[in-house]
């Protein structure tokens, strides 16, 4: 594994996998054992927004308008949820986050060390995992394969390193392997 973000400056953990993978449970628990410990701390998810006439959408303006939700955050600690942010789901050819991630990610570089971990599980759990959630309709097995890691080189467009995580094991362990990424907590000032 990489060492640890350096504590110079706020971090940004992207967390990205599959639907199905953990990432929101995983979400929900880092953020509040890491709010217990006094650190700020806020969720952005970047799946949201694509819709027409929605603010990601390229029409929207530059990357620092479609992403505000990014940039000049106060929190220390920063947890961008991404699974695919592809508005072609939604039959808009223009690149989402995913196929076009140096327009947010080098927003977040100038203010955050990031820290990269892409949750990975097989399709067939991730499957038994969203039905178990919900009973959906529209679900779509071809959508793990756009997901998984040939479809596309994230983490090489980017040029940060990505830590593979197995998210088939104990929401625990998951979480402990995600913390050991991350810096110390950093107390919030009054």
């Amino acid at each position: 594994m990489p060492p640890r973000a350096e504590n110079s400056k706020r971090v940004a953990l992207i967390l990205r996998g599959p639907p199905g993978a953990g990432k929101t449970t995983l979400i929900k628990s880092l953020l509040a054992a890491r709010s217990a410990a006094g650190e700020t701390c806020a969720r952005a998810h970047l799946d949201d927004g694509w819709g027409p006439g929605e603010v990601r959408r390229q029409g929207s303006g530059t990357p620092a308008k479609r992403y505000h939700d990014l940039v000049q955050r106060p929190e220390t600690l920063l947890v961008v949820d991404l699974a695919l942010a592809e508005p072609e789901f939604a039959q808009i050819p223009e690149p989402g986050a995913s196929r076009a991630p140096n327009d947010w990610v080098d927003l977040l570089k100038k203010e955050r060390d990031i820290v990269l971990v892409r949750l990975r599980v097989p399709w067939v759990v991730s499957e038994q995992r969203i039905r178990q959630r919900q009973p959906i309709q529209w679900f779509h097995p071809w959508g793990h394969a756009v997901i998984s890691e040939d479809a596309w080189r994230f983490a090489d467009t980017v040029g940060l390193p990505e830590v593979l995580i197995d998210a088939t094991r104990a929401e625990a362990a998951v979480l402990q392997d995600v913390a050991a990424l991350l810096p110390a907590v950093v107390q919030s000032t009054p």
